[in-house]
C-alpha cells in the first residue's frame, strides 16, 4: 500500500470516529394532545349566585387593553364587574377546564345544547355589554361573534341562542361565556351577574 493510500485511510477513520463521538442523538417530543372534549347533553349550571360551580369544571379570567385585572369582585350572591372605562377593551371570560391558559388546553362540546341563560343587571340601568362565546381555535383578536345587550337596573334573565354565535364551533367551546366592554359610549360602568346556565 502506498503512503498516499495509508494517509487517505487514516483521514476516513478519524472522520468516522469524530462523527460518532460528536453527533448528539435527540429524541423527538410528541406534542401533547388535547383532552377529549366533555360533551354536555343536559342543562348545566355554570354560575349560581355569583359562584362558578365546581361541577362545571370551569374558571374565570379578567383583562383589559392595558392589563388591568382588579375590577371584578365576588359578593355573597353575585359577581360585580366595575369596568373602568376609557380603554380599548375589557373582558371577563369563563373558560372550560379551569382558569384561563394560553394556548387553551381544554374544551367542551355544547353542540347538543340550545341556549345560554344569563341573569344580570346594571347599577343604574342603560349599561351596555357584549356577550360572546369562543371555540378553541378562535384567536384573541375580538373577531368572534358578540351579541350586544343593554341592561336595566333590575335583575333580568337574558337568553341567547347558541346558533346565533355562528360561525363558532359549538363542539369545541373554550370560552363558555364572555362579557366584553366597552359598549359604544366607552364609559365606566358597573354590572352584576348572578346565574349562568347552559340550556338543553
Amino acid at each position: 500500500m502506498s503512503k498516499y493510500n495509508i494517509f487517505y485511510c487514516a483521514i476516513v477513520i478519524n472522520f468516522a470516529l469524530f462523527s460518532r463521538c460528536c453527533t448528539k442523538t435527540t429524541n423527538a417530543v410528541e406534542p401533547k394532545p388535547l383532552p377529549t372534549p366533555v360533551i354536555i347533553t343536559k342543562t348545566d349550571t355554570v354560575m349560581l349566585n355569583g359562584k362558578i360551580q365546581p361541577s362545571a369544571r370551569m374558571g374565570m379570567g379578567v383583562n383589559t387593553s392595558n392589563s388591568l385585572t382588579n375590577w371584578i369582585k365576588e359578593d355573597s350572591s353575585y359577581q360585580e364587574f366595575d369596568y373602568p372605562g376609557n380603554l380599548s377593551w375589557g373582558a371577563v371570560f369563563i373558560t372550560a377546564g379551569g382558569d384561563p391558559v394560553s394556548p387553551p388546553e381544554s374544551d367542551i362540546d355544547m353542540s347538543e345544547l340550545s341556549q345560554l341563560s344569563i341573569e344580570m343587571k346594571g347599577a343604574k340601568g342603560g349599561e351596555g355589554v357584549l356577550i360572546g362565546i369562543k371555540d378553541i381555535t378562535d384567536p384573541n383578536a375580538g373577531t368572534e361573534t358578540r351579541i350586544p345587550v343593554v341592561l336595566t337596573k333590575d335583575w333580568s334573565t337574558y337568553l341567547f341562542k347558541l346558533t346565533d354565535f355562528a360561525p363558532t364551533n359549538l363542539s369545541q367551546i373554550y370560552v363558555v361565556t364572555e362579557f366584553v366592554f366597552p359598549d359604544i359610549s366607552n364609559q365606566a360602568e358597573t354590572i352584576y351577574v348572578n346565574n349562568i346556565i347552559l340550556l338543553k
